[in-house]
């Protein structure tokens, strides 16, 4: 019976602090990079843009991904949104949604941008404003 106690015990430790590095990266690095992309969409290009990432879902290499897709939105907007026309055609994106699951990859449909999360890959900025400014 003390076998089987220090077993569940030690399990339940196992799961109770697995995901520490991805909790922190995400409250220190990915939450904020996914704010200031948000951030920087509306003041440059005018339009709200909402990024919702399954952060619960992702491990660490994807959420350097969806990092680094944050990033390249906050560095890509102020040298597209120069003039009216971009600045229109960037207005339609009005959410991205990150997913778990698939290869790296950029859909755009009805004002919704999906990105597959994936590890050690990001989506370039130009690559969103492709299919978003057709």
């Amino acid at each position: 019976m003390k076998k089987l106690l220090t077993g569940l015990i030690l399990i339940y430790s196992v799961f109770v602090f697995a995901g520490k590095d991805e909790r922190d990266f995400q409250s220190a690095t990915g939450e904020p990079a996914v704010k200031k992309a948000e951030k920087s969409f509306k003041d440059t290009c005018g339009g709200a843009l909402k990024i919702t990432v399954p952060w619960d879902k992702l491990n660490l290499n994807q959420m350097k991904s969806v990092r680094d897709t944050a990033e390249a939105i906050s560095g890509g907007v102020a040298a597209y949104c120069t003039n009216e026309g971009n600045k229109k055609a960037m207005k339609a994106l009005t959410s991205i949604v990150f997913t778990e699951k698939g290869t790296s990859s950029f859909s755009f449909k009805n004002g919704v941008g999906t990105i597959a999360a994936e590890a050690n890959s990001y989506i370039p900025f130009d690559s969103i404003t492709k299919e978003v400014d057709k």
